[in-house]
């Protein structure tokens, strides 16, 4: 059976996956679900991560004077030089992820992540043994509809790595701007990088890279990757239930 080549880092032995109650029958059977990081931004209430995807980059000039940086259209400008950032430069990138919580499922956590997010009102949980489950994603997910090279060590692929929860944005000094490309540690920054707020989900996040799917004109995802029951998710699964209601 083919598959795509896949990397984790720090993968723990299990991964809980929360989500609306209404659908705890369809996760029973095998469900998997992944979605864009610009869909995460939207419809998790009040306390939605509104710059999933993003990174701010400041930069200080070290002394006042006048730079010019033709990368970005500086020619001769004045810079008032200080601690805080005297320019900054806002990126942003769209990937399809799957976000699920380390370690067997925790009670407490649950509540914190609904108490987070309004809309959740009733929660069910699966668990799922996490190396069976990377096996059956990399599986299931090499078709030629989703992904470019079906290898197990093509372009495309799956990353998982916990959530480094940290400011999102960098500061350093002008003088060592380097240009606007964004390197592979740049957007591996932007993808596993959340706020302090979001430190209670304990998230472990899987990233799909080398997709097929088309990009909008500011580079966004529309699509979504669905798994429906399929049997190698089902057999991952350890545990499930419903969260008592807080």
């Amino acid at each position: 059976m083919p598959r795509i080549g896949h990397k984790q880092a720090k993968l723990p032995k299990f991964l809980t996956r929360l989500f609306d109650r209404d659908h705890f029958e369809s996760y029973k059977s095998g469900y998997f679900r992944f979605s864009s990081l610009s869909s995460y931004t939207k419809g998790e209430g009040r306390f939605s991560d509104d710059e999933e995807g993003h990174r701010l980059r400041g930069y200080s000039a070290e002394d006042e004077g006048r730079v010019t940086i033709p990368a970005l259209g500086l020619l001769n400008v004045a810079m008032r030089g200080a601690t805080k950032a005297d320019l900054l430069l806002s990126d942003k990138v769209d990937f399809l992820v799957a976000c699920l919580s380390r370690g067997s499922h925790d009670i407490a956590r649950s509540h914190a992540i609904m108490a987070h997010n309004p809309n959740l009102k009733q929660a069910s949980f699966v668990v799922y043994n996490s190396e069976n489950l990377v096996r059956g994603l990399t599986k299931v997910l090499a078709r030629p509809e989703w992904f470019s090279d079906i290898r197990p060590k093509g372009e495309s692929g799956m990353v998982g790595r916990p959530i480094n929860y940290s400011d999102r944005m960098t500061l350093e000094r002008l003088e060592s701007f380097s240009g606007t490309e964004l390197t592979l540690d740049d957007v591996t920054r932007m993808i596993w990088t959340k706020p302090e707020d979001f430190s209670h989900e304990d998230e472990y996040r899987f990233g799909l890279f080398g997709t097929n799917f088309p990009r909008d004109g500011d580079g966004l995802l529309s699509q979504s990757i669905i798994i429906e029951q399929h049997r190698l998710i089902r057999a991952a699964i350890v545990c499930c239930g419903d969260v008592p209601d807080p």
